[in-house]
């Protein structure tokens, strides 16, 4: 999650995304040149880059993990995205943005995890004497550094190594706890993000775009359904054991720290459908005070129709008055008539005009006609 230090608008959030998502594509096309090349090697890979504000983008990086069983033993092979600086790769989009804006103001939050009780395990998890510089292939005046790549450093200090052999899923306990520590502080701006723009557009009478809201909301359902695959992932663990899991009342360590992984991964997973719910509502609270905005707006131009209408109630008879009294006929021939004799024809005719628009004379015909037809009726009944 970096920080350019820039705000935007939202036609300019727009086009950053629009710019960010082509930007993407040159870099998965320049990252498969370069793979095929073989110039690749331990090169970061991004999944996804996400553009918020201005003031806030994210970049997607995976763990993949492959756990196989043969006989005795158990075999793990853990692939990570994170590899050399991201400024040694292909350019990306957060590369575009820093150059076109100020590099020196871009920078990659850390990712912040909360262990129990680990001030007082530090003196069990001294720092390895592999650097940062060593582990991301970076200078710490880098403002692409990967939290992720320092995972090698100090993974499994806080695990205990003797229940890797029972439990293998045990030992892949900080990456799923890594990850999901990632994820919610990811969730924490994006919420930050979801409340800023709900109280701008709570108080502003105008309508906002909804394109803020509509882009959060994919990001949420993208991870929502993340989230489930590891969610059944984390509940199928028991296969993976070689030992059946325990019948006694008390769990064991790597009990718990399963049930921990599974209650933490269905929070996100609740907090990340909570998130896109408000921003479904968001949007329909958007569209709906654009519908209203619109049907307003129908009201006052038809309010200006009916004063021109009224208008031409007044003017056509007074033109057509006018017009009836330019032409060469006798009376009115060349030598005209008296001025009166226009003011005669156009006040009966004005007359007329102001009772059809103060009256529906059709609908009056109608009501009389209807109320002559129900005398008959009644008449008849009576005889």
């Amino acid at each position: 999650m970096g920080s350019p230090g820039t705000r935007s608008t939202p036609d300019e959030a727009t086009a950053a995304r629009n710019a960010s998502e082509k930007a993407m594509g040159r870099y998965i096309h320049n990252l498969n040149s370069s793979l095929d090349s073989g110039r690749a090697l331990g090169t970061s890979i991004v999944r996804n880059f996400d553009f918020q504000d201005g003031t806030h983008f994210a970049i997607e990086q995976r763990i993949s993990i492959c756990l196989t069983k043969g006989g005795d033993h158990n075999t793990t092979i853990v692939w990570i995205d994170t590899g050399k600086a991201l400024s040694q790769g292909p350019e990306g989009p957060w590369r575009d943005y820093s150059d076109k804006h100020n590099i020196n103001h871009t920078v990659f939050h850390p990712t912040i995890q909360v262990l129990p009780q680990i001030a007082l395990k530090a003196h069990r998890m001294p720092l390895d004497n592999l650097s940062q510089d060593e582990a991301t292939g970076s200078s710490r005046n880098d403002p692409f550094s990967q939290s992720a790549a320092l995972l090698a450093c100090d993974y499994g200090k806080t695990l205990d190594t003797k229940l890797f052999v029972t439990d293998p899923f045990y030992a892949l306990h900080e990456l799923f706890l890594f990850s999901a520590f990632s994820l919610s502080q990811y969730f924490n701006m994006l919420e930050s993000k979801l409340h800023s723009d709900t109280k701008a557009q709570a108080s502003s009478q105008q309508v906002t775009d909804v394109s803020n809201f509509l882009y959060r909301q994919s990001i949420f359902e993208r991870h929502a359904g993340w989230l489930r695959d590891v969610i059944a992932i984390i509940e199928t663990r028991s296969s993976l054991n070689r030992t059946q899991p325990s019948s006694s009342s008390t769990e064991s360590t790597p009990q718990q720290a399963a049930r921990t992984l599974l209650v933490d991964h269905k929070q996100l997973l609740a907090r990340a459908e909570n998130l896109s719910r408000q921003c479904r509502a968001q949007v329909s609270l958007l569209m709906n005070r654009a519908m209203i905005a619109e049907s307003n707006k129908a009201i006052r131009q038809a309010r200006e129709v009916t004063k021109l209408t009224r208008l031409a109630f007044i003017f056509v008879p007074l033109s057509f008055t006018a017009s009836f009294c330019g032409m060469n006929l006798r009376p009115f021939d060349v030598n005209g008539g008296p001025l009166w004799w226009w003011l005669l024809m156009s006040a009966p005719l004005i007359a007329i005009s102001f009772v059809v628009l103060r009256w529906d004379v059709v609908r009056l015909w109608q009501r009389y006609s209807t109320g002559q037809k129900e005398a008959k009726d009644r008449l008849n009944k009576t005889k």
